[in-house]
């Protein structure tokens, strides 16, 4: 367990960013997160707090830029 976020223990036994995006036990904690970042990029746009939810199809798209994000940065990062 990690002793600095005991409460994300359950996160920690996935290994990379590829079994985090997966992982069907985290997907409803991802989808409030990215839900939770987009009703803020929405209430800045129009200055005034908003609560509402990204549709299926932009999260989808938003898990494969992530994906292609760090399948960059992953490469990057290796040791030659």
């Amino acid at each position: 367990m990690n002793k600095h976020f005991p409460a994300l223990s359950f996160a920690m036994t996935r290994r990379n960013l590829d079994e985090v995006l997966v992982d069907h036990e985290l997907e409803s904690i991802g989808d409030s997160h990215a839900n939770f970042v987009y009703s803020l990029v929405i209430s800045n746009r129009s200055g005034k707090p908003l609560s509402t939810k990204a549709k299926g199809s932009v999260l989808a798209e938003a898990l494969r830029n992530a994906q292609r994000i760090f399948a960059v940065v992953n490469v990057e990062t290796q040791p030659s």
